[in-house]
C-alpha cells in the first residue's frame, strides 16, 4: 500500500533528520489517504528523487569513514 509506504519513509527521513524528505512523504501520504490520486502520481517523482538524493549523501558520508 503506496500510503503505508510513504508513512514509513516520512518516520524514517524524520528520525534521521531528513526534513524536507518526510515533509514531502508527508503531503504524499495525506493525498493518498484522502484519494487525490491525480496529485499523488504528479509528485511520487519528485518525492523518488529526494530520496535519491539522500541515499548520495548518505553514501558519500559512509564512504568518507
Amino acid at each position: 500500500n503506496y500510503r503505508i509506504t510513504v508513512h514509513a519513509l516520512k518516520s524514517n527521513a524524520k528520525t534521521i533528520g531528513a526534513m524536507e524528505l518526510s515533509e514531502k512523504a508527508r503531503m504524499q501520504e495525506m493525498a493518498a489517504k484522502e484519494l487525490r490520486t491525480e496529485e499523488v502520481t504528479a509528485n511520487h517523482k519528485i518525492l523518488s528523487e529526494y530520496y535519491r538524493e539522500l541515499q548520495n549523501r548518505i553514501r558519500t558520508v559512509v564512504s568518507q569513514m
